[in-house]
């Protein structure tokens, strides 16, 4: 899949132009969560989005090239709202190490939950060049980078490698939370889960230093 093919046709310049475009990918987004990649036709995004299929085209070349708009919105919302949810980074370094674990733990629950299904058709069901998984690890190293700087700046003896330590947390937990809210797959309730996944996470933390 070649940049030049997922590339805007046109950039709009004003107001109306910029919410012509808000609309199409709003619309795409319910036509995706309801339809599925496959079936999620320009031509649906049209009409959902009450504008021509001339005026999809005059920004968008494709339907893969609308997709490719919607993961970038999405990973752009998803690391504001988890970072935005964590809060105050001198705050977080303050509490007590369950405590930040669940706020992480429902930062990345808030992120999946917003839409389970389009999440699933954006990031499974949709084929996606590379520059895609490019721009996911850069928005996993900046939450990443977050947690590491809030696990480094805890009181007490220091971690031997903070960002890796977080790697490992933020990959974890996104593993989990993608598992338990997409794909409906564990045995419990939405609290049971928070608690399992705090104590899984906060061992692990505790294992790593022995002043937390």
């Amino acid at each position: 899949m070649g940049k030049a093919r997922l590339a805007l046709r046109r950039k709009p310049v004003l107001d109306r132009g910029k919410d012509t475009m808000d609309d199409i990918l709003k619309a795409a987004s319910q036509v995706f969560s309801k339809h599925g990649y496959a079936h999620g036709t320009t031509n649906r995004i049209a009409a959902r989005a009450g504008v021509s299929i001339g005026s999809v085209y005059q920004y968008f070349p494709n339907k893969d090239s609308i997709l490719l708009a919607l993961v970038r919105k999405h990973m752009a919302d998803g690391t504001s709202l988890v970072l935005s949810m964590l809060g105050d980074p001198s705050a977080l370094s303050k509490l007590a190490l369950p405590e930040l674990v669940e706020r992480f733990v429902r930062a990345m629950l808030a992120l999946h939950e917003e839409d389970p299904r389009l999440h699933r058709v954006l990031f499974e069901e949709a084929p996606h060049p590379k520059v895609v998984w490019d721009e996911l690890a850069s928005m996993e190293r900046t939450i990443t980078t977050a947690l590491a700087g809030m696990l480094g700046a805890r009181p007490g003896k220091k971690l031997d490698d903070p960002e890796l330590t977080a790697w490992i947390v933020v990959q974890t937990v996104e593993a989990l939370v993608h598992r338990f809210v997409i794909h409906e797959s564990a045995p419990a309730k939405r609290e049971p889960f928070v608690r399992e996944a705090v104590e899984l996470v906060s061992g692990y933390l505790a294992g790593r230093r022995s002043a937390f």
